[in-house]
């Protein structure tokens, strides 16, 4: 039972390879969160840094990085080479970019790496942006969250001082309070939370579950700056440093949201989803 248990977790290896081995031969491009948007966003992001780099941390199977190399290649406007790298700890997904980089001449870096482990050989203050698409989720429940303060400190040495951490979960946690105290919580305006009360006294009790042995994540200095709303995904742009005051915006029409967070309508008048979905 106990064996059964640890290999569905997801912060272990062997879920995900079990998980992509499902697949056989037919392994291919998955895009976690159809955030297809999301290369644009960090391509935007890189010209407010004027940055050079960019880490996806747990990539998985995702085309992000092939997307970033298409629009740094000789055709496109971006006049800077980018030094792309993706890592992720299940060698078939990083097996599987590394060919489709060679067939399509990308020079894009995919390596095996365990980020709660430690990022072994990367230097540290060496990337403008890191990229997190739901490797977070993998350290709000059960053993995982035994390396949630490895994980933030990891992130925070890697990135560059003036760099951006985007983060696109889907856990229930709440991620501001989450990133200043270390400790996890229900985030109550999420989808899937606040649905009802059966589902939000789950994620309460995942949630004290998870605090009975967190090691509390401090130290990494990483704080919320902005958030972008965009079809119930919550992109949160992270700094190492205080925020001195939140930005909020709807990620189709730009509208100011300041105000009205974290108390969101269900919807913008763009028609834009603005609540968080999170897996309760």
């Amino acid at each position: 039972m106990a064996e059964d248990q640890e290999s569905e977790s997801f912060d272990k290896v062997e879920y995900w390879s079990k998980f992509y081995k499902s697949d056989g031969d037919e392994l291919d491009f998955y895009e976690w969160y159809s955030a297809e948007w999301l290369s644009e966003f960090v391509s935007t992001e890189l010209d407010k840094v004027d940055g050079d780099s960019v880490l996806d941390i747990g990539c998985g199977t995702s085309p992000l990085l092939f997307a970033l190399a298409n629009q740094s290649s000789p055709t496109s406007e971006r006049t800077q080479e980018l030094k792309l790298v993706g890592v992720d700890f299940a060698e078939e997904a990083i097996q599987f970019l590394k060919k489709e980089a060679i067939a399509q001449s990308v020079d894009i870096d995919f390596l095996v790496m365990d980020v709660a482990h430690g990022l072994q050989g990367i230097r540290s203050s060496s990337f403008s942006v890191v990229v997190d698409k739901g490797c977070l989720d993998c350290f709000v429940t059960g053993e995982g969250t035994s390396k949630l303060a490895a994980y933030l400190q990891e992130v925070a040495r890697v990135l560059k001082g003036n760099g951006s951490f985007l983060l696109l979960p889907v856990n229930f946690a709440n991620i501001r309070h989450l990133l200043e105290t270390g400790e996890i919580v229900a985030d109550t305006d999420a989808d899937g939370v606040r649905s009802s009360s059966a589902a939000a006294l789950e994620a309460r009790k995942r949630a004290d579950s998870a605090n009975a042995d967190v090691q509390r994540a401090s130290g990494h200095g990483l704080e919320v700056h902005r958030i972008v709303l965009y079809q119930q995904k919550h992109l949160y742009i992270c700094k190492r440093g205080p925020c001195e005051k939140l930005s909020v915006a709807c990620g189709l029409c730009g509208l100011n949201m300041e105000d009205a967070y974290p108390q969101l309508d269900k919807q913008c008048a763009c028609g834009n989803a603005l609540r968080r979905f999170a897996l309760s």
